[in-house]
């Protein structure tokens, strides 16, 4: 899927850079070219700062997605999202961090929420990072409590699945 979008800047790797971000954070690009996270204005400078490279790259990147059918479609529609984890302590959340052996490996998530589901205990989040956009991927999984000890021992024995930690 990311194939598609990433072979459009592979001679361009201060690009890459910038538009590897922009997915990563899930800011858009509007119809003026301008960076947003909802209708927060993202500044070029930052977002050249964050990735370590020119302004120029940066423009240069919008100026590709905007000249692109396929790549306009997408950039502007990506949107940000909350995550909780670093709130659910506060919020008395639970935090399942799994690891997996292999991220792209198929049925992980599913298995794990029927294992914490079949406990009692709801899902509030569940966010997968996507193995193309992330150089080490895992699932977060917040619940509306901690999970119990015997239940981490079976998500240790889904198949797929390297290493969980409860926070």
């Amino acid at each position: 899927m990311w194939t598609k979008v990433e072979s459009h800047f592979e001679s361009y790797p201060a690009q890459k850079k910038v538009m590897r971000l922009l997915l990563k954070r899930g800011f858009k690009i509007d119809e003026q070219g301008t960076i947003r996270s909802g209708s927060i204005r993202i500044p070029k400078a930052q977002i050249a700062q964050e990735v370590e490279v020119d302004r120029k790259a940066v423009d240069a990147a919008i100026k590709r997605i905007e000249n692109n059918d396929f790549l306009r479609d997408i950039f502007h529609n990506l949107r940000s999202m909350t995550l909780l984890e670093d709130v659910a302590p506060k919020l008395g959340l639970g935090i399942t961090i799994i690891t997996p052996t292999d991220a792209a490996k198929k049925g992980i998530l599913g298995r794990v929420a029927a294992t914490i589901s079949k406990k009692d205990i709801s899902i509030y989040q569940a966010i997968a990072d996507d193995p193309n956009l992330t150089d080490n991927p895992k699932l977060t999984i917040i619940t509306e409590k901690r999970i119990p000890g015997n239940t981490i021992d079976e998500l240790r024995e889904i198949e797929g699945v390297k290493k969980v930690t409860i926070s």
